[in-house]
């Protein structure tokens, strides 16, 4: 149970990470005069989102290549990624 709210919280701060990232960078393109449509600003932050939405469906569903495994929809079995890494 640790290690899945363990797993959950590194993928919050990644997908804050990545977010930051994202907004530096339309803000340094807005401070060297370079102008963006919003609607290429709002297409990517879609993009961004449904990437994001769809790596935790693979994290929870135990889906895919994912380093955030939170373990398989209603598997009662305890761990997550680092469960068996840090926590043993």
């Amino acid at each position: 149970m640790v290690g899945t709210a363990i797993a959950i919280l590194w993928w919050l701060v990644g997908v804050v990470v990545v977010c930051a990232v994202i907004y530096v960078v339309f803000y340094v393109l807005r401070q060297i005069g370079l102008t963006i449509p919003a609607m290429v600003e709002n297409f990517v932050w879609l993009i961004v989102g449904l990437i994001v939405f769809i790596y935790l469906i693979m994290a929870v569903t135990g889906q895919g290549g994912s380093p955030f495994h939170f373990g398989k929809v209603g598997d009662a079995s305890p761990g997550g990624y680092l469960s068996s890494t840090m926590l043993a």
